[in-house]
């Protein structure tokens, strides 16, 4: 007996996310049950008979499917259940529709050539799932303001290009003023005091008169919005009120204050934008120096900008009931903070307290600011062996000429001073960098050390030559691989390199030398060319660039082609093979490579140690990818019989024919109004005439015309045979081995593996198996070296930092199995007669599997 009630398989409820459940378990004896395998829904507990509790939200439609086992009389009985899970929920918007308060204090309209930051908002419950929500404007769901961007995440951002004044010949734009379909727009405004809008007569000639036309346009921008979590989609509609600068003056006649738009703190004068970060950097004392401070100008702004000098920085204090921080000036100025969104005065100091307090705003000594261009300039004097920080305080400031509108909006800045230092720089890389061979590919490096703080140095070469093949990074990397061809017998390559700090204050000199053993055997590698979509690519580099997963200062050797951050899209197929001709690499590609697609199975990491020591040279994180044919079971070759015996003088063809007139067929040429038309036919040609068609027969020499005959200039051949020619790609040549001739009636199938197709690589030739990545023939911890691995590196960072990595990626949410691998050809190194990269495009033969 047993001590379920109900078969394997079966499916014990369908139940919602968020919601309380309790799942009866199908049990009439036996101990309390225990979760083998599976997973039972997140959020709920396993009690004696029953799953019960709030199962977590889920992306989609969900069965978490489990083993159960209950023990009775010391026998155990084991179940497979499964739970659904109700999920997907939409997206719901929190933004509501139509007009966005997108101007400067949420006004519902913006100015041209002013910035906007807008976040758009929706909710969805699957976030906690682990999705994310997306947002974009599809195709034909209108148009944002030009200069207006939608990020992913929602924001509008950008500034707002103006719609620009008409020509002068636009008059006012009435009917007959402008040719039809001149300008885009009707810009006429009609009069609101009464022209045209009286009786003949009834009123004195000019009671009312034309209001002016504006110079700059306003327009509605509408547009909707879509929000996606991956599987569902919610969409808005917004209009965006772009108003030109003209518009806010006391001449306007048209603006109209009870649409609710329009306020009275209305003012065409635009706020100034910083472009000039915070942090100036470093300036060296006793030099001259300009800094330019800029906001953005454009030349259809209203106003000029003048930049002042503040008397002290602003400093932060924090709200004590909202925890908000805000800016003022207490300490020195004694005013209270003010919460500029909310206007709200905070003259108790027991409401806020300091988190940095108001301070001097002050230049560094010999230097002034220009008011009309915002430079910073002058000569700063001598200083001693330190580094002084100088913060200040800068208002820029538009405003019009005879009005008393004005904006501002002030920054404050710090820049750094160094004085006179005592700058030393030490070699730590000896003079001789070792023997490496001709083939090597490079992780040498030079590296120097300075006393200077917060400096880093730049290293060149001013003297000698590299070993052909390798280059000096700026950073000291020497990469690149040594080009045996370029080697002609053993040498030593000697160079000279300086290293300089960033400010120049000093530079060192060493020599170097490099010794090159000569390879007799030139050797090249074998990859996979993987090739994505435009859309997967572009998200595919996004993640890769990713600093928050890839860390900058993790990565090892960034500047180097061969290792850094990958986005070569290659696959190691094999490496340190003899180069060949390319004929011999095409011929183990129409055996064992077919176009096919690469599953990703996990992010994993390695080391690579210097060979003969304990020493970490780099780790690395990869894909571990699979090949679906490369299991152990599955046969090299596969012979099948065929029915039709394949001889020396068979053809086949393609069941697509040419008709392809042999070079003596008869031809007919006619002059006609558009050119000469030449055909080919047999004892007659038919003709297409205006109203029918007319066969003409050869013997004939002029057809009639509607006004006059037409001339025929016949050419008489001896035959008339029609060619039918193969259009099939791909044939089998004399030169194929994929058919033994003493065995007509059998044919190989060739199973397309990475273990095949490696074998018969390693066949052609000689091997270096020192080509073979470092990481491949390093012990990992607890095992042999990997070998051959067929793996897609995502990049090689420095030692301990690849776990770190990973679990960024794990905790990306980054689903990288999006990711396939389509495969479709190799990319050879070099071949013996070509020294450039070379491609193999796979035949994809039937003969392939």
């Amino acid at each position: 007996m047993s001590v379920w009630t109900e078969a394997s398989g079966t499916r014990l409820a369908t139940i919602s996310e968020g919601v309380e459940n309790t799942v009866q378990l199908p049990k009439s004896a036996g101990s309390d049950p225990q979760l083998i395998s599976g997973q039972i829904p997140k959020g709920m507990q396993l009690t004696e008979n029953a799953i019960a509790g709030v199962p977590d939200e889920v992306v989609r439609l969900t069965d978490y499917r489990f083993v159960l086992r209950s023990f009775l009389d010391g026998v155990p009985y084991d179940r497979t259940f499964t739970i659904t899970v109700q999920g997907a929920d939409t997206p719901v918007w929190q933004t509501p529709e139509d007009l966005l308060p997108v101007g400067k204090n949420e006004t519902y309209y913006i100015l041209d050539s002013a910035f906007v930051d807008y976040q758009l908002v929706a909710i969805d419950p699957d976030e906690m799932a682990g999705q994310k929500l997306r947002y974009f404007i599809a195709s034909g769901d209108g148009e944002l303001p030009p200069g207006i961007r939608l990020t992913e995440d929602g924001k509008l951002q950008g500034v707002v290009d103006p719609i620009l004044a008409l020509e002068k010949d636009a008059a006012k734009g009435y009917y007959d003023e402008s040719s039809y379909d001149k300008y885009p727009y009707d810009f006429s405004i009609l009069n609101s005091a009464g022209f045209d809008s009286y009786f003949y007569d009834t009123r004195v000639f000019d009671f009312s008169s034309p209001v002016r036309t504006p110079r700059k346009l306003n327009r509605y921008y509408e547009f909707s919005v879509t929000v996606s979590d991956g599987n569902t989609t919610s969409k808005r509609r917004f209009r965006i009120f772009v108003v030109g600068d003209d518009f806010f003056r006391a001449d306007n006649t048209i603006l109209q204050v009870g649409t609710g738009v329009f306020t009275a703190d209305n003012t065409y004068v635009r706020t100034p934008i910083w472009l000039t970060p915070a942090a100036l950097g470093f300036k060296r004392a006793n030099n001259f120096t300009t800094i330019f401070l800029d906001v953005i100008d454009p030349n259809t702004l209203q106003g000029i900008v003048v930049y002042r000098l503040q008397d002290t920085n602003p400093g932060i204090y924090r709200v004590k009931d909202s925890d908000k921080e805000i800016q003022g000036r207490f300490e020195i100025s004694g005013k209270p903070p003010v919460d500029l969104e909310t206007e709200t005065v905070y003259a108790d100091p027991d409401d806020y307290e300091t988190v940095t307090p108001e301070t001097e705003s002050e230049l560094p000594l010999g230097l002034e600011l220009d008011e009309n261009t915002g430079e910073v300039f002058g000569r700063i004097p001598y200083q001693k062996a330190v580094t002084e920080s100088y913060t200040f305080t800068v208002n820029a400031i538009r405003q019009t000429v005879n009005t008393t509108e004005v904006a501002a909006n002030e920054k404050t800045f710090t820049v750094r001073v160094i004085g006179e230092v005592d700058s030393t720089i030490t070699w730590l890389t000896d003079q001789n960098l070792g023997t490496v061979s001709s083939n090597y590919v490079s992780t040498k490096n030079v590296e120097a050390r300075t006393n200077v703080p917060d400096a880093f140095l730049l290293y060149t070469i001013v003297d000698g030559e590299l070993p052909p093949g390798l280059r000096l990074n700026f950073n000291g990397a020497i990469s690149g691989r040594i080009n045996n061809d370029g080697v002609e017998s053993d040498k030593t390559y000697q160079f000279s390199v300086r290293a300089q700090d960033q400010f120049q204050f000093s530079a060192i000199t060493r020599k170097f030398s490099l010794t090159v053993k000569k390879e007799e055997t030139d050797y090249t590698n074998i990859h996979y060319k993987v090739f994505f979509s435009p859309s997967v690519k572009q998200r595919f580099n996004d993640f890769v660039s990713n600093p928050a997963i890839f860390d900058p200062s993790s990565i090892y050797r960034p500047f180097d082609e061969n290792f850094g951050l990958r986005r070569d899209n290659k696959i190691l197929v094999y490496a340190g093979i003899e180069r060949l001709e390319a004929s011999q690499y095409v011929a183990v590609a129409a055996k064992y490579a077919k176009r096919k697609t690469l599953k990703i199975n996990d992010v994993k990491t390695a080391v690579a140690q210097v060979p003969g020591t304990k020493e970490i040279l780099y780790e690395v994180v990869y894909l571990d990818l699979i090949d679906e044919f490369n299991e152990g079971s599955l046969e090299k070759d596969k012979r099948i019989k065929t029915e039709k015996t394949i001889t020396a003088d068979i053809s086949d063809y393609n069941k697509q024919y040419n008709l392809l007139p042999n070079e003596d067929l008869n031809n007919l040429t006619v002059e006609t109004r558009d050119g000469s038309i030449e055909t080919y036919f047999g004892s007659q040609v038919p003709v297409i005439g205006r109203d029918n068609r007319i066969n003409v027969d050869i013997l004939k020499s002029s057809l009639i015309g509607r006004t006059q005959d037409v001339d025929v200039f016949i050419n008489r051949a001896n035959s008339t045979n029609i060619t039918f020619r193969p259009d099939n790609t791909n044939t089998i040549s004399v030169d194929s081995t994929l058919v033994n001739i003493s065995d007509p009636n059998r044919i190989f199938k060739y199973i397309t593996n990475i273990g095949s197709l490696r074998e018969s690589i390693r066949s052609l030739g000689k091997t270096e198996s020192e080509f073979l990545p470092l990481w491949m023939r390093t012990a990992q911890s607890g095992a042999n070296a990997l070998g051959y691995t067929l793996a897609y590196p995502l990049c090689f960072c420095k030692p301990g930092t690849s776990k770190t990595i990973e679990r960024a990626i794990r905790l990306s949410e980054f689903d990288i199995r999006e990711f396939e691998m389509d495969v479709d050809r190799f990319v050879i190194l070099s071949t013996e007669n070509n020294r450039q990269e070379q491609y193999v495009l796979f035949a994809n033969y039937e003969f392939n599997i």
